[in-house]
């Protein structure tokens, strides 16, 4: 990003990242005195909007080979301890809840996104977890359903997205030809 000029009236240039976003222009704003912070963000919304647009227009064989690019704040850990309710645990200085978690209990399967208010960490069952896995490593849509059989992919996918933990999505060369 960047800014030019100085106090009212100064534009900030959004330079598009092609791995981030699918735009091809860099998305200029003229800004009076509103928070530069904010209205970036409500342009990378914007954008995302637009995006999902087009993803919805795609036809369905390009939806089966479409790919997604991971947002950089979400990412996926699998830990053989219950890790996210001893992090819980520890930031709420619980001791009986720290002391109740049996660290045997094993594995989890988690999502971790960083979002405006905060760092939240969510538990995904296993299925749902190998089909998120699968798109932020960049496999087609329908290799993803593949590895994950048992997962609600379309509400799962439909969650994602409206969280925006995808930056950006592709349609493979195999769907076009």
């Amino acid at each position: 990003m960047e800014a030019e000029g100085a106090g009212a009236g100064r534009v900030v240039a959004i330079h598009a990242n092609a791995r981030e976003v699918e735009l091809a222009d860099a998305v200029v704003l003229c800004l009076g005195d509103v928070e530069v912070a904010l209205a970036v963000e409500v342009a990378v919304e914007r954008l995302f909007q637009l995006r999902l647009g087009r993803l919805a227009a795609l036809t369905e064989d390009e939806q089966a080979h479409v790919f997604f690019t991971p947002h950089p704040s979400a990412a996926l850990v699998r830990a053989d301890h219950p890790a996210d309710s001893i992090w819980r645990a520890v930031l709420a200085q619980d001791d009986a809840a720290l002391a109740a978690i049996d660290p045997a209990s094993g594995p989890v399967w988690l999502l971790v996104q960083r979002t405006e208010c905060g760092v939240e960490v969510t538990r995904l069952s296993e299925a749902a977890w190998r089909f998120t896995e699968a798109l932020f490593a960049g496999r087609p849509l329908h290799s993803a359903l593949e590895e994950a059989p048992g997962a609600e992919a379309s509400a799962l996918l439909a969650e994602h997205l409206a969280a925006g933990r995808f930056a950006a999505f592709s349609v493979s060369d195999a769907a076009i030809s």
